[in-house]
C-alpha cells in the first residue's frame, strides 16, 4: 500500500486514477497466470501470490484517497458504500466459488473470470462520466481534464476557488473535459490549453 501510495504522489504527481489502474491490471495479471498455469512450481505460485498481494490485497490506501477526491462533501457516503459493496462481494465469492466447482468449473476458470473483473475495473477507473465539484479553496499546480471517453466535469461551486499554479506544466482541458464555473473561482497562473474535439 505504501509503495502504491509513493507511485501516485510521485510518479503520477497526485493523480490517484492511473495508480489504481495500474493496481486493477496488475491483479489482472496475477489472476490470468493463476489460471493459465497448470500444476504450479512452488516458486511460480509463490511469485502469482506476491502480484496478488501487491495489487489486490493493496489497493485500499490509492482506491479511499481517490473516493475522497472525487466524493467531495459525499466522501464519507462513498468510502461506506464502496467498503460495503467491497465486503458484500467477498461474503457471496466464497460460496458463489463453491458452487461453481462443485458444478464443474475449474479453478482456472475462476481465476479467469477475476482477471476480466479486474480489467473491467481498470476500464471504469478510466473512463466514464461524472463530476468532481470543489466547494472550498483549493490549490494545484496543473490541471488535466478530460479522459478518453465519457464525459469528465470539474464544478467550482459557490464559495469554492480553484487556483492554479504558475510553475511547472500548463493546465489542458481535453475534448471529454468540461470546466463548469458554478458561482466559485478560478485563479489561473499560467495559460491553459485547451484542445478541441
Amino acid at each position: 500500500r505504501g509503495g502504491w501510495g509513493w507511485t501516485s504522489d510521485r510518479i503520477f504527481h497526485g493523480r490517484r486514477r492511473g495508480p489504481y489502474a495500474a493496481i486493477a491490471v496488475t491483479a489482472a495479471a496475477g489472476f490470468a497466470l493463476l489460471a493459465l498455469a497448470g500444476p504450479l512450481h512452488w516458486l511460480i505460485l509463490l511469485a502469482c501470490v506476491a502480484i496478488l498481494g501487491l495489487s489486490a490485497a493493496g489497493f485500499q490506501g490509492v482506491g479511499l484517497s481517490l473516493l475522497a477526491e472525487i466524493g467531495g462533501r459525499r466522501a464519507g457516503a462513498a468510502s461506506g458504500l464502496v467498503n460495503a459493496l467491497s465486503f458484500l462481494g467477498a461474503a457471496l465469492m466464497v460460496p458463489l466459488c463453491g458452487q461453481l466447482l462443485d458444478a464443474g468449473a475449474s479453478f482456472a476458470t475462476l481465476f479467469a473470470i477475476l482477471a476480466a473483473l479486474s480489467l473491467l475495473t481498470a476500464t471504469i477507473t478510466l473512463a466514464g462520466t461524472y463530476t468532481v465539484v470543489v466547494n472550498a479553496s483549493r490549490a494545484v499546480g496543473s490541471l488535466t481534464l478530460g479522459g478518453a471517453s465519457g464525459t469528465q466535469t470539474l464544478t467550482i461551486a459557490a464559495p469554492g476557488a480553484l487556483s492554479l499554479g504558475s510553475s511547472g506544466p500548463g493546465s489542458t482541458i481535453n475534448p471529454n473535459g468540461v470546466l463548469d464555473q458554478a458561482g466559485g473561482r478560478l485563479q489561473q497562473g499560467a495559460p491553459a490549453t485547451v484542445v478541441n474535439g
